[in-house]
């Protein structure tokens, strides 16, 4: 008769993801400390902060407001057609500065001695155009002019 001893069977428990994870995690923590020093673990005990600090990696978006004299020449412009190398006239297609000054004076803007009132809006349309063309060496009339369609202008003018 055989007398060999038979050891007996070993289970190993089941261990799902997560719990791996933390496990990793504990051993890349011991790892980093005893290799590579403080200057390593700080850096991991950075991103491990970061990670529940979500507020920091991803702000809040706000909220969407479209200017509303750019959209009001937008508007304009949808209403009467658009119009380059011109400021357009009275009725019939304008220009964006056409449609900017039809919004803040009338259709009589052409008669006013100043045109004070645009310096916000035209100021943001700049702003516009140098981030979509990537400088601000253009005024409105040469921008609208170099356009070479309208739904180009329309796409500035929310």
């Amino acid at each position: 008769m055989d007398t060999a001893t038979y050891a007996p069977a070993v289970t190993t428990p089941a261990v799902d993801f997560d719990t791996r994870l933390t496990l990793a995690s504990a051993g890349m923590d011991a790892i980093l400390a005893h290799n590579h020093g403080v200057t390593l673990a700080d850096a991991h005990a950075a991103v491990l902060a970061a990670r529940e600090a979500p507020e920091l990696l991803d702000p809040e978006p706000q909220p969407f407001t479209p200017h509303p004299v750019l959209k009001a020449a937008g508007d304009v412009i949808r209403a009467r057609g658009w119009i380059k190398n011109s400021y357009g006239g009275l009725t019939g297609p304008v220009c964006a500065m056409a449609a900017i000054r039809t919004v803040l004076y009338g259709d009589n803007w052409s008669d006013l001695a100043t045109n004070d009132g645009e310096v916000g809006p035209v100021d943001e349309l700049l702003d516009r155009i140098a981030a979509e063309v990537g400088h601000r060496d253009w005024s409105v009339p040469m921008w609208n002019d170099a356009q070479s369609h309208e739904l180009a202008v329309l796409k500035l003018l929310y």
